[in-house]
């Protein structure tokens, strides 16, 4: 099967340089005051208990998790567009926008066109980890979609050369688009303004009425052994 459009035509390709550096989200501070609410404990386990009763409820076959989309509006997104990114071992990564219907054929056209062919670096595979699997030119029926990579999907590269496998090559592209190499977008930030959950009034209130039945006094007569009456 031939490939559908031209690697050189149509979407540009967006070359990100390696990062200097990993960059991870913050961890939220520490706090001695983590005491959920009762009403925070009930919306985190509501979801569990509308489970029971919804599209993935137990012993519910697909026509009738279907059905039940179609009723509530839930219905799957169809994605007309595919956005691959190619990462090289030095962490060079390209990036290309493809119609859903593409196949594995045009991913391959898109990484043959940026690279430089000046130098015998060995064929390669493209193979998406973890856990691993190689997608070789030899898949040429199986589109984008139905290989999972919708909306989005990053892939590698390993060439038949171990020696270029190594972090420290640079990626083979030609120099006009190294020469368009952006830095990468920054990785998101959580923030570190988070609240301390504190009990609520009810909470509190309920907290007090349990500390007093625990001072109330029992009659005499409630004060035999194990708590029984005495006789």
């Amino acid at each position: 099967m031939h490939p559908s459009f031209d690697a050189g035509t149509t979407t540009p390709i967006a070359v990100y340089r390696p990062p200097d550096r990993r960059e991870y989200a913050a961890p939220p501070p520490e706090s001695d005051d983590f005491e959920p609410t009762a009403a925070e404990l009930r919306t985190a386990f509501s979801g569990a208990i509308d489970g029971r009763h919804g599209p993935h409820a137990p012993l519910m076959t697909s026509a009738m998790r279907e059905k039940y989309d179609r009723e509530h509006g839930k219905s799957k997104k169809q994605y007309d567009f595919i956005r691959i990114r190619v990462r090289f071992s030095d962490r060079t990564q390209i990036e290309r926008t493809f119609p859903h219907n593409a196949t594995i054929l045009d991913v391959y056209d898109a990484v043959d066109h940026v690279l430089w062919t000046e130098h015998d670096h060995g064929t390669y595979v493209l193979f998406q980890s973890p856990p691993r699997r190689d997608f070789p030119r030899t898949h040429t029926t199986d589109t984008l979609r139905s290989l999972g990579f919708a909306p989005a999907a990053v892939l590698s590269i390993q060439w038949s050369n171990p020696s270029k496998n190594a972090a420290h090559i640079p990626a083979p592209i030609k120099p006009e688009y190294a020469a368009q190499a952006r830095d990468m977008p920054a990785p998101y930030q959580a923030s570190t303004n988070i609240p301390s959950v504190r009990p609520s009034s009810s909470d509190a209130s309920s907290s007090d009425a349990q500390e007093a039945r625990a001072r109330r006094k029992f009659p005499k007569w409630f004060k035999g052994t194990g708590g029984a009456p005495s006789r």
